[in-house]
């Protein structure tokens, strides 16, 4: 996998003029992954916004197997700005990024005071405002939560 996210990462980077930029969702969505993470909320100028791409394409990049060839997915990858507003709310939140343009100012920083919880978050925990605000606290729900699967688990019949 990570031959293959270099492959596209160059790609991407010829493709916007840069390698300093960094993916962000366009309202929250519970991010699944393992490790802890602070995250963060910006209100960044639009004039920032180097491009803005199709989720659900990027990921079909990542896993070559999981659908189209890879030239059918590069010229489909990215939106317009007019794209982008003419899609509800609900569909730019779960379907598109944004790639912004780095350095993040300081100003537009809106909230840095929450932090994800791993992939088994349950629905309490699954909005921003319920998010623990510190690593410690997200790292006790997750290894908890890790802790009573792998106590379920155990508990299975094993299979020869």
């Amino acid at each position: 996998m990570t031959q293959r996210l270099r492959v596209l990462y160059v790609r991407l980077h010829c493709l916007i003029g840069t390698q300093q930029f960094v993916f962000c969702y366009l309202d929250y969505r519970h991010w699944r992954q393992c490790e802890v993470r602070r995250l963060w909320v910006l209100n960044a100028p639009k004039k920032e916004v180097l491009r803005y791409i199709r989720s659900g394409l990027w990921h079909k990049l990542l896993q070559p197997d999981a659908g189209p060839s890879e030239e059918k997915i590069w010229p489909d990858l990215f939106l317009s700005d007019e794209e982008v507003r003419g899609l509800d709310v609900s569909a730019r939140g779960d379907g598109v990024q944004a790639l912004l343009h780095l350095p993040v100012k300081v100003g537009w920083v809106v909230d840095k005071s929450k932090f994800n919880m791993g992939p088994a978050v349950s629905d309490q925990h699954s909005n921003y405002d319920s998010l623990p605000t510190s690593i410690e606290e997200a790292k006790r729900y997750r290894d908890g939560h890790s802790r009573r699967t792998r106590n379920f688990r155990s508990k299975l019949p094993r299979r020869c």
